[in-house]
């Protein structure tokens, strides 16, 4: 089966130094699920700025893992959420991605023993 991430990135801008990638995968395992848990909020509280904002600072999470596709979704969240436009594409986009990190972070988990 195809693993969700590539680390060709984190590769790339470590030089291959296994702990500063074994590091960074941890913040994303740790960091991501309170990431998610502050989109809801905002979400919830229709405050499309405050979400554009958190959203902005989670992209280059994805791009260390080498989750293009969701860059490209959170990249339209990031899109409607500045301009308050579209805002119901919101919500099935973010569905989206919160079950792909849950999957790659159990992914991680295991590989990585993380």
């Amino acid at each position: 089966m195809a693993k969700l991430y590539n680390l060709e990135y984190l590769e790339e801008i470590s030089a291959g130094d296994k702990e500063f990638i074994k590091d960074m995968l941890l913040d994303f395992v740790n960091q991501t699920p309170q990431t998610l848990a502050e989109i809801e909020t905002q979400i919830k509280q229709a405050e499309w700025y405050e979400l554009y904002k958190i959203i902005h600072k989670f992209i280059p999470s994805f791009e260390y893992v080498g989750a293009e596709n969701v860059r490209a979704e959170l990249r339209i969240v990031e899109h409607c959420a500045k301009t308050s436009t579209d805002v119901d594409k919101i919500i099935p986009i973010i569905n989206k991605v919160k079950e792909f990190c849950t999957e790659i972070i159990s992914e991680l988990k295991t590989d990585f023993n993380l």
